[in-house]
């Protein structure tokens, strides 16, 4: 039975990959979110290569408040860790996917608030009843958050980043995230790139090389 859950798990991220691989998965309009000053890591475990399934300004589900956002396509159970250090403010992982609710199944997702009181949001995550981090909790980049899921608005297991901060008036303002461990793009992840984790708790990174889908 596991066998196959594999098989159907892995067949999911290589037909949401074809998905992702046509013309719409790229917007053209000129980006309008400002580039963050603070600096992250890719927020999955060191050593770990992803395929930026959907990037800024894409078309497919990043519009309009998700344009700043991130997909990183990756198997269910897959260690998801803090990009930045900050306080937890927020955990969700009681929500698990069922055929009875696959369609209308609720976010599993974790919010760390950084210390500019910047926020990342990390999304889809797996259903956990004994969640790895709690609310208050203090978390140093490269921690281990919460495993990789495909609950909420999602095709395929993959995991949704963002970084925003709150205006005024307590509405996000989002903001694209440049990642330490990218050394194309000025750190901003690529539609149909590979890119493998530096992300090390407690230790020095160093950047990694990025290979592209053909």
């Amino acid at each position: 039975m596991t066998s196959i859950k594999k098989v159907i798990e892995i067949g999911s991220l290589v037909i949401l990959a074809l998905l992702f691989l046509v013309p719409m998965g790229v917007s053209a309009q000129t980006p309008v979110w400002p580039e963050t000053d603070q600096i992250y890591y890719l927020p999955y475990q060191y050593g770990f290569t992803s395929l930026c399934g959907q990037g800024n300004y894409g078309t497919l589900s990043h519009e309009d408040l998700n344009k700043a956002a991130v997909d990183f396509l990756m198997p269910i159970g897959t260690n998801i860790v803090a990009a930045r250090s900050g306080t937890v403010v927020a955990v969700i992982t009681s929500n698990k996917r069922t055929l009875l609710n696959y369609f209308t199944c609720p976010n599993n997702e974790i919010i760390v608030r950084h210390d500019d009181n910047s926020y990342a949001r990390y999304v889809h995550l797996a259903y956990d009843t004994n969640p790895q981090v709690h609310v208050g909790q203090y978390v140093m980049r490269g921690q281990f958050l919460a495993y990789s899921g495909n609950s909420g608005n999602s095709i395929v297991p993959h995991l949704h980043f963002e970084v925003y901060s709150l205006n005024g008036s307590g509405q996000p303002q989002y903001m694209i995230a440049r990642f330490v461990d990218i050394i194309s793009n000025n750190g901003i992840p690529t539609f149909g790139k590979f890119y493998t984790s530096g992300n090390v708790l407690g230790g020095v990174s160093v950047k990694i090389s990025v290979s592209v889908m053909n």
